[in-house]
């Protein structure tokens, strides 16, 4: 009789062992998800600060500059007025033309200016 019981209480810990381990997969999967929308999210914002901060100095003229916190690794480049901008280590894209030309390129963090020099847009760290 006690054999039985302990062998009772041994499927039933088995049990609850294997829907605890469901659960916990079932919960990593959801923050894996929600840490993938939350870097989306933080690229489009950066991509859309960073587009209106070139387009606000070119509309200003030469010598205006803004300065930018990115919350997130962006790569820019282009040629002329077409400035591509790239979540680093992402698949997120943002690409516009701009009303002046873009004449720098690289992966920016952190603090960024946004000057036209010349009637040029140039990003730098």
């Amino acid at each position: 009789m006690k054999g039985q019981v302990t062998i009772e209480y041994l499927l039933v810990t088995l049990v609850a062992l294997t829907l605890l381990s469901f659960s916990l997969h079932a919960l990593i999967s959801a923050n894996n998800a929600q840490q993938a929308g939350y870097k989306k999210a933080m690229f489009l914002s950066d991509a859309s600060d960073l587009s209106h901060a070139m387009k606000e100095v070119c509309v200003l003229g030469d010598g205006n500059s803004r300065k930018i916190q990115l919350k997130s690794e962006v790569e820019i480049g282009g040629s002329g007025k077409a400035i591509t901008i790239k979540e680093s280590g992402g698949n997120g894209t943002h690409s516009e033309e701009l009303p002046c030309s873009f004449s720098s390129s690289g992966t920016f963090s952190g603090l960024v200016y946004v000057r036209n020099k010349g009637g040029s847009i140039r990003v730098e760290q």
